[in-house]
């Protein structure tokens, strides 16, 4: 039975910007980075919870994905 998503992975074209935004912007938890391998893993919900890999690759290896974070509307706002 699954109860739930534990990580999931995207594709971006700057590593370090990516890091800032999902981390400063959402709140995010950096459990680990890689910078040899330009990968970054951020924890949602603590650590964990739910995992975002975030890989560094070239501007067409960087497709539109789809993936949905939960949250309230008085967080968004915040």
């Amino acid at each position: 039975m699954i109860s739930g998503l534990f990580e999931t992975h995207i594709n971006v074209s700057d590593l370090d910007r990516s890091v800032t935004f999902y981390r400063d912007v959402l709140g995010l938890k950096t459990g680990r980075r890689e910078k040899d391998r330009r990968v970054a893993f951020l924890w949602m919900g603590g650590w964990g919870q739910s995992m975002l890999g975030l890989w560094e690759k070239p501007p067409e290896q960087v497709v539109p994905q789809h993936y949905a974070f939960r949250s309230t509307v008085e967080e968004v706002l915040d």
